[in-house]
């Protein structure tokens, strides 16, 4: 295949030019060109049938017919050469890995799993505050009762204030750990944490005892979301957009490292401040296009329905009965899949013209998707 594609180049004389190209209609050895008296249009069937009979194809037809013929037979062999550069380049163990390049991290999980770090060292911070008594000192002498009434309000004002209101608070508890005198590992889904940092002023207010800390902390959540109401923009990046977003990072993470070392740092973080996040929105001027949350947001709805619509693996048509987990969600996922592709409308839409009618006279759909 390679040696006849190389036979091919070394013969043809004639090239496809994009639909911009101002030579795509005038210049005599584009596909496209357009002869405008008899002799230009003999030289160029001429042209036509050399370079068809070089590719071992019919030479019959009118001009246009051998044009197409000639023109479907080009954009092959383009797709061909960049199919064949591939398996070049993939060739030895070394390079058969992605390139760095190409494995674009997900911003939006990038974003919940920083929020929620952000969230987890002020709270890290006040439970500590609460346990040496330096804030909560007048509740009571006891850590532990100090360390309740914190959750208390941190519990308040995100169920409340944040996350909700007085007239319709959520109900999102404080994971703890150490007899609840820590705050545990935190769970949230991306648009709650993000909505945390955009305004965590008022839990800052209850975990900090010192006011230069708490400024700070403050200082570092209003740069983080300026940067990720950067990062993920719909629309191609600007040049500016990326200066810009490397900017707040950069004034985030000196104010970070200050208030926690190394404890506040994640994977996450270190992408963000080394400048690996804006090396790749400077290679692919959109990084919104590669989020994996859709499949995060699938994974959701898988659960629910496992929990609610299924009997979780248990007993199937009595006794002997097939029992499975994965069978409903298998029939459960062609149903769906059924109606997304539109089949399912043909196969189970009925208006009230169709009652009474014979089924045998209707089309049967094409399911073959």
């Amino acid at each position: 295949m390679n040696e006849s594609l190389e036979q091919v180049e070394s013969g043809t004389k004639v090239v496809v030019y994009p639909d911009s190209h101002r030579g795509r209609i005038s210049e005599k050895n584009s596909v496209d060109y357009a002869p405008t008296n008899i002799v230009d249009s003999e030289e160029f069937m001429e042209l036509l049938s050399s370079e068809l009979e070089l590719r071992h194809l019919d030479i019959s037809g009118t001009l246009e017919e051998m044009r197409q013929r000639l023109k479907l037979s080009l954009l092959h062999e383009a797709k061909l050469r960049l199919l064949l550069d591939e398996v070049r380049h993939s060739e030895g163990v070394g390079v058969a890995l992605f390139l760095v390049m190409q494995a674009v991290p997900c911003i939006l999980h990038c974003e919940n799993r920083v929020c929620i770090k952000i969230l987890t060292m002020l709270l890290i911070e006040g439970f500590s505050n609460a346990q040496a008594g330096t804030i909560l000192r007048q509740v009571s002498n006891s850590k532990k009762v100090r360390c309740e009434k914190y959750i208390e309000l941190v519990e308040r004002i995100l169920n409340t204030t944040i996350l909700g209101d007085q007239f319709d608070p959520v109900q999102w508890e404080c994971p703890t750990v150490e007899n609840g005198l820590m705050v545990g590992a935190i769970t949230l889904d991306n648009n709650r944490a993000r909505k945390i940092v955009e305004q965590i002023d008022e839990l800052c207010d209850i975990s900090f005892a010192d006011d230069g800390r708490k400024e700070q902390f403050k200082y570092c959540a209003r740069k983080f979301v300026a940067a990720t109401a950067i990062m993920r923009m719909k629309r191609e990046f600007l040049d500016e957009d990326i200066i810009s977003f490397q900017s707040h990072i950069d004034d985030f993470f000196q104010v970070w490292v200050t208030l926690f070392s190394s404890a506040g740092c994640t994977n996450y973080i270190h992408f963000l401040a080394s400048g690996h996040i804006a090396e790749y929105m400077f290679r692919w001027r959109n990084l919104h296009r590669f989020s994996q949350q859709g499949w995060e947001n699938f994974n959701s709805l898988l659960k629910v329905f496992f929990f609610r619509r299924t009997a979780h693996g248990g007993p199937s048509g009595g006794k002997h009965g097939h029992k499975s987990k994965l069978l409903p969600i298998g029939r459960w996922l062609q149903r769906r899949l059924l109606w997304i592709c539109g089949v399912g409308e043909q196969l189970f839409s009925r208006n009230d013209d169709d009652i009474g009618r014979d089924p045998a006279e209707d089309e049967v759909p094409d399911i073959h998707i």
